[in-house]
């Protein structure tokens, strides 16, 4: 009996000390908006506290300056939902600076301002970034994401601004 109690104590530590891996987790978008930034798929793979690693496609690829800082007519947006209750508590702005892109990260209600984060482009219709889940805006165990675009300069788009966001209501489940 005292065998087995040690054999189970000591697995219990062998799996306690086996990181928990965060699952991928994929929302899809058709090609149904005119513009460059006609989302795709958001591929998002997040645990508490871990990093989050974030992939935004869009159906067509766009140029870097086509996201411009401070620009209210195209934008290219994260939005994170602590708690899943239906409130942003921290945005992402895709901006190209000196040719670049960053993505920049605003708490809404904290008013903290984070440096820029690098975004990969393997592709003009990928954008990558990933980042430290550690911020004072995720408090909870339920974390929503949501990717919101528009592009108000196309010429398809200059009348009505073209809108697209993944997933077309509530959150996508990051954790």
């Amino acid at each position: 009996m005292k065998r087995y109690s040690i054999v189970l104590a000591c697995l219990n530590v062998v799996f306690a000390a086996i990181p928990v891996t965060a699952a991928e987790v994929v929302a899809n978008d058709p090609d149904d908006v005119k513009g460059s930034l006609d989302l795709a798929e958001l591929r998002v793979e997040a645990q508490q506290g871990e990093a989050g690693f974030f992939k935004i496609t869009t159906h067509d690829g766009y140029a870097c300056d086509y996201l411009k800082p401070e620009s209210k007519k195209t934008y290219l947006k994260l939005l994170f939902d602590d708690g899943r209750d239906g409130d942003t508590d921290l945005v992402g702005r895709f901006e190209c600076v000196d040719n670049k892109l960053f993505l920049f990260l605003h708490g809404k209600e904290t008013g903290n301002n984070y440096e820029g984060l690098r975004v990969g482009r393997p592709k003009p219709k990928v954008s990558k970034v990933s980042f430290q889940l550690d911020l004072e805006e995720f408090k909870s165990n339920k974390l929503g994401v949501v990717v919101k675009s528009k592009d108000g300069t196309d010429t398809d788009c200059l009348e009505t601004a073209c809108k697209d966001r993944i997933p077309e209501s509530g959150s996508l489940k990051a954790y």
